[in-house]
């Protein structure tokens, strides 16, 4: 009988990890990013503060192993296993002998239930592209974020716009995408927590930090502590390309004291803004004393850091593309004859057909 038990404990365990990594690894990633345990007084004096102050402390400590790939799964196989050996002890107990055979039915529904399950397929889909997006694998982003999946869940679109754009794509691709109207570049309304961490990811590829910070503590403000492991990370980050290594250093030492960041961010390099989009001239735009206004509408923010003299090949695209979705054909050829282009430099089709459709028109001044 005993070793029935383990047997069926070990089945549990196998059933549990597969499950976990086979429909939702993205998901139990992410939910490290969320989580924060730190063993500073202002953190245990917050949760125990709180209800059930033990299982909170407890659930956030394994919470932040799930950065890795392979632990969530196994945390929860423990877990899951553990479960199960204690509760066929107190069955035995009872007297009731069917248990694990009515526990491994109950845990196959379960599992069965969550891979066939859209909301689950849905939430793990968009953990995934707000992963890499987070990690600017822009190739993977665009594997998950295809137009098919698009259609489906709109809230993946404007991440698709920014890989198509961060890895040059967007006038060749962005038509095979449901876009509709500028907006889905960002959407305004977009406000909650995945709109506002979106928003900090877009700022931070467009070389505005110091906006990307905003958005980030913004986004904080819909967890638990008001702040997470991501978010620290992404504070270090983004102070560190904003040229403050006092405030980057602030927020390392906070992550260290955690189990796992120990150190983390003393030897990290000040990471680049990503080659493409931002330039030298928009740094010291927004730096001098003529720094043009952002606004929570994203297109006028692109169209006015341009108008101030910012330039770069996703600025430009940006504001191409969103001329092109507002139908405003003649802007869109001044627009274009004021960007640089390299020699022998191939004109994507959807310029070119633009340009062909206003060229019988006289050039404005």
């Amino acid at each position: 009988m005993r070793h029935k038990r383990f047997l069926f404990a070990f089945a549990t365990f196998a059933i549990i990890v597969l499950a976990c990594q086979l429909c939702i690894p993205y998901t139990l990633m992410q939910q490290e990013s969320y989580a924060l345990f730190l063993t500073t007084s202002d953190y245990l004096r917050e949760t125990f503060a709180a209800p059930w102050p033990m299982a909170h402390l407890a659930g956030n400590f394994l919470l932040q192993f799930f950065h890795f790939p392979w632990a969530g799964p196994l945390i929860l196989g423990l877990l899951g296993a553990m479960a199960y050996l204690l509760l066929s002890l107190f069955f035995r107990q009872k007297g009731i002998l069917p248990f694990s055979l009515t526990f491994t039915i109950l845990l196959l529904s379960a599992v069965i239930v969550m891979a066939s399950s859209h909301r689950v397929r849905e939430v793990e889909r968009y953990s995934a592209v707000e992963y890499a997006a987070s990690r600017h694998d822009w190739p993977r982003v665009l594997r998950r974020a295809t137009p098919e999946a698009t259609r489906d869940d709109r809230q993946l679109l404007p991440y698709a716009l920014l890989a198509l754009t961060e890895s040059g794509q967007l006038p060749d691709r962005m038509m095979r995408y449901p876009v509709r109207t500028v907006d889905d570049f960002c959407p305004e309304s977009w406000s909650d927590r995945r709109g506002l961490a979106f928003k900090a990811c877009l700022y931070e590829c467009m070389g505005i930090p110091g906006e990307a910070i905003h958005n980030t503590f913004q986004a904080a403000t819909a967890l638990p502590h008001g702040s997470s492991f991501g978010t620290l990370r992404a504070l270090v980050r983004l102070n560190r390309l904003k040229g403050d290594e006092r405030l980057a250093h602030k927020y390392a030492t906070i992550l260290s004291h955690s189990t796992l960041h120990k150190g983390w961010g003393k030897d990290i390099p000040l990471n680049e803004a990503p080659e493409q989009s931002a330039s030298d001239r928009l740094s010291a735009i927004l730096n001098s004393s003529q720094a043009p206004l952002i606004t929570p509408t994203y297109y006028y923010n692109v169209t006015s850091l341009i108008a101030h003299g910012a330039y770069s090949k996703t600025l430009a695209d940006r504001s191409l593309c969103g001329l092109l979705l507002q139908g405003d054909l003649v802007r869109f050829r001044q627009m274009y004859a004021l960007f640089p282009h390299a020699e022998g430099e191939p004109v994507p089709a959807l310029y070119r057909d633009a340009l062909s459709s206003v060229s019988h028109l006289p050039a404005t001044p």
